[in-house]
């Protein structure tokens, strides 16, 4: 069976959607499988074995400018598409856009969410079979998992999610070489960036935590590396490290300028990782590694990194979970995540036996 699998987009989207790959071949291990992904995280997908082809799209460019050239670049991808002869399309994202893949694709079996899953009403149009969550699905993956059950005619089997992502031959070395990763001590990730203010902590907070796991993990010779996305980041990432000072042996290090890969061959690396929702975290989890992640404005109860390897923390605040992207209660909620819960699930995960890595 050919399927093509449309997950387009965003970052973090497609990262906590990748694990659907190993689901699908524990259900049938010869399917053939397919994913029309945004070009620009085409490489998310790269180096795959599960996957017989990625279908890149160049959304971004599409929004800024559609053209005739562009028209004839879209027939051609939908003529592309259909050689496939997928039989069935599973569209796991359920918007507009989304949706319209599925149709273009041509399989004759093109499945999705069913009203009370969709993102936006249009996709009900797009598709013509309607997967129902189950009743105590919150988690975004579990949500996903149905609809793929659907298509398959079964249940996901008891697999290991990750790793669901794949290095090729040589790059984890490299960005070893290139971050300067020591062995023998316990390397620690942090990264404070995302999108919403509301989703964040200050520079101060993060120099608090920083601070207090460097005094608890003193004894085991402790290398922090900050990484960063932009400009704005990274500044923010230097101003931790030098607001948390440490001396000794200890090291805190600016991550250097990554591209998606080899930062999740650094992450891959790493004892543990740290920050907020976020892309990088999951991208840490899919890389194989430990994760600790907290949530203000959303909840980690549905979109945390699933499995043992992996711990979260809520706000606890009455208001959690309130998906406010401005507050006037902000630093309270922020203020609400003790320092200690920090330390705490940091030693839980660190003194766990570690999961394999990927090569």
């Amino acid at each position: 069976m050919r399927i093509l699998i449309i997950k387009i987009s965003a970052f973090g989207d497609v990262i906590h959607a990748l694990p659907v790959l190993t689901v699908i071949k524990s259900i049938d291990p010869d399917a053939q499988l397919f994913w029309a992904v945004d070009a620009q995280f085409r490489e998310l997908l790269e180096d795959n074995p599960h996957l017989e082809g990625i279908l890149p799209l160049p959304i971004r460019r599409w929004k800024k400018r559609f053209s005739g050239g562009d028209a004839g670049e879209l027939i051609d991808l939908v003529r592309g598409m259909r050689g496939h002869r997928f039989d069935v399309s599973i569209d796991i994202q359920g918007n507009f856009k989304s949706g319209i893949v599925s149709l273009l694709s041509g399989a004759r079996l093109r499945y999705g969410f069913n009203r009370e899953g969709v993102r936006e009403f249009p996709n009900l149009l797009l598709t013509n079979r309607k997967v129902a969550p189950r009743d105590g699905d919150r988690h975004v993956f579990q949500k996903i998992v149905r609809v793929v059950e659907g298509a398959m005619g079964g249940e996901m089997k008891d697999v290991s999610l990750y790793p669901s992502l794949f290095f090729p031959r040589g790059l984890r070395e490299e960005v070893r070489e290139k971050a300067g990763v020591e062995t023998g001590r316990v390397n620690i990730a942090i990264h404070h960036g995302t999108t919403w203010e509301t989703k964040k902590l200050s520079i101060e907070r993060w120099v608090s935590v920083v601070s207090a796991l460097l005094h608890e993990f003193r004894d085991r010779v402790p290398a922090f590396y900050f990484t960063w996305g932009d400009g704005e980041e990274r500044e923010v990432a230097q101003g931790i490290i030098d607001g948390a000072g440490a001396g000794g042996d200890t090291l805190l290090r600016l991550a250097p300028p990554l591209s998606i890969k080899q930062l999740a061959a650094l992450l891959s690396m790493m004892d543990l990782t740290i920050g907020p929702d976020t892309g990088p975290v999951h991208l840490a989890a899919a890389g194989g590694a430990k994760t600790l992640s907290f949530y203000r404005v959303t909840r980690g109860e549905r979109n945390a990194p699933l499995g043992p390897s992996h711990r979260y923390i809520q706000a606890p605040v009455d208001c959690t979970g309130c998906l406010k992207k401005e507050c006037d209660e902000a630093k309270k909620c922020e203020l609400s995540i003790p320092v200690d819960a920090f330390v705490e699930k940091a030693r839980e995960l660190l003194d766990e036996e570690s999961p394999a890595r990927p090569t």
